[in-house]
């Protein structure tokens, strides 16, 4: 057999072969959409999508030092009642003050982040 040398020869050649297939033509045709569409999905770059995801975050805030509580810590059992009250009394400002720098360390872990600029 002769090979064809002109393109139209080429193309008759390609017809006469698609004719002899005819029957199995559209399962040929059906086959080679579904790869070229497979082809053509590989083919495209996928698209960055940004998502934005709450992170949590450890908290890193020192615990503040417990005081020494004047009344609690070392009652004297044999001393006058105004020295017991001026004991709780200033037990009572150091407890304040104590709960204050516990509450700032709280209020800091559980504020809300700031949000990055877009």
């Amino acid at each position: 057999m002769k090979r064809p040398t002109s393109a139209a020869e080429r193309a008759a050649n390609i017809a006469a072969v698609m004719v002899s297939l005819s029957p199995v033509r559209p399962a040929v045709l059906i086959v080679l959409v579904i790869v070229l569409g497979w082809l053509a999905g590989c083919a495209t770059s996928p698209q960055l999508v940004p998502v934005k995801v709450s992170v949590p975050v450890e908290c890193r805030v020192d615990k503040p030092q417990r005081p020494a509580m004047p009344f609690s810590d070392a009652p004297a059992p044999a001393a006058a009642l105004d020295s017991h009250v001026a004991a709780m009394l200033a037990e009572i400002e150091l407890r304040d003050g104590y709960e204050l720098q516990l509450v700032a360390a709280l209020e800091t872990c559980t504020a809300p982040l700031p949000s990055a600029p877009p």
